[in-house]
């Protein structure tokens, strides 16, 4: 498991497992602050970005191989190994679909959720439309090495890939901070949203049930320093041991449920 250390912040790691009969759930979130609470300041809450936006990807299977992916995943033809790829792995045949309706419900939530939660702790808040979907914040990746526990049979392709943003240049927040009288501005990343029915993920020897699968990011820059002095990371997931078929209808429903879990979250995260 990797961790980012970050000087001066409160690492705080809260998991929590789930297991119900027939049904295999999980829910990660790691907050990572420096900042006891926002009351004193305005907050700019931007809208979701999307991360294979900020990495300029376009395609859906290197989207997918990065685990990047938003929408429905289909796979046909169980498993082959790839000799171009160092024989990894795969499913022989994977098919894409419901990208913008996944797209639209994963921004929609949490616009949604964050106005209400901030709202809720009585903090000064406005939205801010239209910031730019690449090279606005920066960021790192890096690759997991190790073996996971869930490693063979997990609806994650392999390798894990730890994605997290860093301090900012000031001069990336001039233009926001000449336009608006604010202190800090929260953006909410979406890293991956997708269902799938049960296939191979790259690199899972056994394959997996049907599911779906989460994980986001949201990040409170300090515009006067460019610092990131909140971090807040979530997984979710779910896959099923004895169903192998989901309708995209069924994918939206079982992200719903995810969903609910990821505010309960959200909401305990937010100073």
């Amino acid at each position: 498991m990797s961790v980012v250390k970050e000087k001066n912040f409160l690492l705080k790691i809260i998991i929590f497992n789930l297991i119900i009969f027939f049904t295999g759930c999980s829910s990660t979130y790691v907050v990572t602050s420096n900042i006891s609470s926002f009351y004193d300041y305005q907050v700019l809450l931007a809208d979701p970005l999307l991360l294979y936006d900020l990495y300029g990807l376009t395609n859906d299977l290197e989207k997918f191989d990065r685990n990047l992916y938003i929408g429905s995943i289909h796979f046909l033809g169980g498993f082959i190994r790839n000799p171009e790829k160092g024989m990894r792995i795969q499913a022989k045949k994977i098919s894409f679909s419901a990208k913008k309706k996944f797209e639209d419900n994963i921004k929609n939530f949490f616009i949604r959720s964050l106005t209400k939660i901030l709202k809720e702790k009585d903090i000064n808040f406005l939205l801010l439309k239209d910031i730019p979907s690449k090279g606005f914040i920066k960021l790192i990746d890096e690759e997991y090495r190790g073996r996971h526990g869930d490693d063979g049979n997990d609806n994650i392709s392999l390798p894990r890939i730890h994605y997290y943003a860093v301090d900012n240049d000031q001069k990336n927040f001039s233009m926001i901070k000449k336009k608006y009288n604010a202190r800090y501005l929260m953006i909410p990343v979406i890293e991956h949203y997708y269902g799938h029915n049960g296939g191979w993920f790259n690199e899972q020897k056994s394959g997996c049930g049907a599911g779906v699968r989460i994980s986001n990011h949201i990040y409170i820059y300090d515009l006067k320093s460019g610092n990131v002095v909140f971090s807040y990371q979530d997984k979710q997931k779910k896959i099923y041991d004895y169903k192998f078929r989901l309708s995209i209808l069924q994918m939206g429903q079982e992200l719903f449920e995810l969903e609910q879990e990821l505010y309960n979250n959200i909401d305990s995260a937010i100073p």
